[in-house]
């Protein structure tokens, strides 16, 4: 969002803010490693969403995911949430007849336990068909996990090639093309870069842009 000053023409972004309990490490009170990661049996991609297909495009995520798992299946898509579209979405995954076990589907999850997903995921995926400036890619960014998603609305300001990957919306070949590309190259992202990136979307950081604002407008 932008704030623009009563008197002036000065226009500020000011971001939606993520979740203080998002910058915390994980449960056992550390990042895990590079070769941590690199040890998994499978990498994990994460899906958060309202399940409205028209904007969220998650069928064009499981034919990405499709075509992925005729050539590997060292991965495992995690799909969060629920929405008026979910049932539509998950009889959609069935008649794509994935391998068992590559696709899991927790239904609609508290913050709290999207946070716990965001800790045991390797990459983000939000091939969004349209978007402002969603706040799921603001918690990617601020558990430092890179990110996958489409060249729409405000994603582009908040996405570049130090967190991530932007592709074209619609383009299910280049879809999955970045997933293998991420699932080869995830570690090569540095995760403290991008919590730093994220960090513009604290509580305090935020909260400080707004004092300034409404400092700067006080008659």
């Amino acid at each position: 969002m932008q704030a623009c000053g009563v008197t002036n023409n000065d226009c500020r972004k000011v971001y939606n803010v993520v979740d203080d309990f998002f910058y915390k490490q994980t449960k056992d009170g550390r990042q895990k490693t590079k070769e941590e990661s690199q040890k998994s049996d499978k990498k994990i991609l994460l899906h958060v969403s309202c399940f409205d297909e028209r904007a969220k495009n998650v069928k064009g995520l499981l034919r990405a995911a499709k075509q992925l798992a005729d050539k590997r299946q060292d991965w495992q898509l995690v799909l969060v949430g629920t929405g008026g579209d979910y049932k539509d979405v998950r009889a959609f995954a069935d008649s794509l007849q994935l391998p068992k076990g590559l696709l899991r589907w927790t239904g609609e999850l508290t913050p709290r336990q999207v946070s716990d997903e965001f800790d045991k995921a390797q990459v983000f995926i939000l091939p969004s068909n349209y978007e402002n400036a969603p706040v799921v890619l603001s918690e990617s960014l601020a558990k430092g996990v890179p990110v996958i998603s489409t060249r729409v609305g405000g994603i582009p300001e908040m996405i570049d090639d130090r967190c991530g990957i932007l592709v074209t919306p619609g383009n299910d070949d280049e879809l999955a093309e970045a997933m293998e590309y991420m699932l080869e190259h995830h570690t090569d992202y540095d995760s403290d870069l991008i919590r730093q990136i994220g960090q513009q979307y604290s509580y305090a950081t935020v909260g400080n842009m707004l004092k300034q604002i409404y400092e700067s407008v006080r008659l």
